[in-house]
């Protein structure tokens, strides 16, 4: 199973230690020690009883530095496996905290490696897919990344030949925590020009996973170079793995909001009922704010009046007139949508609204703010140009610059 790839063999004492070392372990002892000074050979020793055990192997560093060594010699020696590299993948970090006396807040702040961060995201998915794998990490790989039980129930597996509803694909890769991007793609993202998919997992950014349909059906399935677009080979079947290393089920998601709300509610009180009505006020505000950033959960109206102590009523009625400048089909006074415009009179469909939305990306911030002012909220020119401190004549060229854009991007 592992093939060790090198010119030397075992001397001295490295023979005998590789037996012993063996033995035991085949014979269920658990720890073990090989001692040997600086360049006697202990990676070698140890390469050798990975190859006769035959096993899923983690070597495990106490930094950074030794990791990375351990790493490429061991890589040298099993070119034909998969050796892996798992570190902590955070280049600064700060972590958040609250200064009560002076109500101030100093937000969490963090730089991750996106290189260490495919690296443990290939780690994952070769332990998840293969038996013979190496991995080499630092303590980091004792922190928790997810349930494994969770990220391999988020695994695409696709056949060529097959036939795949292509908008329930999209929305499945959404939710393995992909993003479109139909310019730029990076890792954890894909694009979609007709009936081509393209994908770049978050294992690897050199190259791309191509899906061409006819219809739904999955007529090929090619590994494309990411940068020369030429195809590397053609598989008859692929494994999407997820986006991030972190997911969690949706009814896990559901328990954690229950328990999150009841501890919020537990700790409010606690504050309250010692005179800490800032704390109080403090601790529902980011969690509240945590809870719809990272889980999509969006405050109910009841919930809103209360926190914001106004009438329910006028919550909702502030919510329905909200609602006539967030759709994308209808403007006010029958006047012609943002899709009439720019020239789709037929219906409109999911991925009308997805190239629309990547459209507006490609604007200026004068010209987006313009249409989205324009269609979106149903302005006048010379009611922009006031919010805008422009002239009419500045926002009806913008307004023309803008719509020129997007008609040329929905007609590649």
């Amino acid at each position: 199973m592992f093939e060790l790839v090198t010119k030397y063999k075992p001397t001295g004492d490295q023979p005998e230690a590789i037996k012993k070392l063996v033995d035991n372990i085949n014979s269920g002892m658990k720890r073990q020690t090989l001692l040997g000074a600086t360049g006697t050979g202990k990676t070698f020793t140890i390469a050798n009883v990975i190859k006769s055990i035959g096993k899923n192997t983690l070597v495990l560093s106490h930094n950074k530095t030794l990791a990375g060594q351990l790493y490429s010699e061991l890589k040298a020696l099993f070119p034909n496996n998969r050796v892996e590299y798992f570190i902590s993948y955070y280049d600064y970090y700060q972590p958040e905290a609250y200064v009560a006396s002076k109500d101030l807040y100093i937000e969490k702040d963090a730089s991750i490696n996106d290189d260490i961060d495919q690296l443990r995201n290939s780690a994952v998915a070769s332990l998840l897919t293969s038996k013979d794998v190496i991995v080499v990490s630092s303590v980091s790989c004792i922190y928790g990344i997810g349930d494994p039980v969770d990220y391999q129930e988020n695994i695409l597996a696709l056949k060529s030949g097959n036939s795949y509803n292509r908008n329930q694909l999209l929305e499945r890769l959404v939710k393995m925590q992909y993003e479109r991007n139909d310019y730029e793609l990076k890792r954890g993202s894909f694009r979609v020009k007709g009936e081509i998919v393209d994908i770049m997992m978050s294992t690897a950014k050199e190259e791309l996973v191509r899906l061409e349909f006819f219809d739904d059906e999955l007529e090929k399935i090619k590994i494309i170079d990411a940068i020369t677009t030429k195809t590397k080979k053609v598989l008859d079947q692929v494994l999407l793995y997820p986006a991030s290393l972190f997911n969690v089920s949706d009814a896990k998601k559901e328990e954690a909001i229950r328990r999150i709300e009841n501890e919020l509610k537990e700790r409010i009180q606690y504050f309250k009922d010692n005179n800490k009505y800032l704390e109080a006020e403090r601790i529902e505000q980011r969690t509240r704010y945590d809870l719809a950033q990272k889980y999509g959960h969006i405050p109910t109206n009841r919930e809103l009046a209360i926190y914001l102590e106004m009438d329910e009523n006028l919550i909702n009625e502030a919510t329905l007139s909200n609602e006539l400048v967030k759709s994308l089909d209808d403007t006010l006074d029958g006047e012609r949508s943002i899709y009439e415009t720019i020239g789709i009179e037929e219906t409109v469909s999911i991925d009308d609204m997805l190239d629309i939305k990547s459209s507006l990306e490609l604007l200026s911030d004068a010209e987006k703010a313009i249409i989205k002012a324009r269609f979106y909220k149903d302005m006048t020119q010379s009611e922009v140009a006031k919010d805008l401190n422009m002239t009419q004549v500045m926002v009806s060229r913008y307004e023309k610059k803008g719509l020129a854009k997007m008609r040329q991007y929905m007609t590649l």
